[in-house]
């Protein structure tokens, strides 16, 4: 049986207790968040691997909000690390502001 490799923001492996404790810090957990106009963008370190296209673990996720309380996301991008997960929220950033979302909200 195959085990999850849990890792911290780093990509460095971590027990399962590390990783409860870093998840419940929201300052580690969060690594940006954007409000822009009545729109949030919000990348999270997720710790546990996501398995998406092309067999890639993905160990951060972006996702637009049409507000911080509206748990509906218009959008989701995983990332394989924190700069790809950085250089993504600001791509998901510039796609709010050129109206991309709005005909979704």
């Amino acid at each position: 049986m195959d085990c999850i490799e849990i890792r911290d923001r780093q990509r460095n492996r971590i027990t399962l207790d590390e990783y409860v404790d870093l998840f419940k810090d929201d300052h580690y957990r969060f690594v940006i968040q954007s409000l822009i106009d009545d729109y949030y963008v919000s990348t999270v370190w997720l710790g546990i691997p996501h398995v998406g296209d092309h067999g890639f673990d993905y160990y951060f996720e972006t996702m637009v909000f049409r507000e911080p309380t509206d748990y509906e996301a218009l959008d989701c991008v995983r990332y394989r690390t924190e700069k790809e997960a950085l250089v993504g929220h600001e791509k998901l950033c510039e796609n709010v502001r050129r109206g991309v979302y709005e005909d979704q909200s």
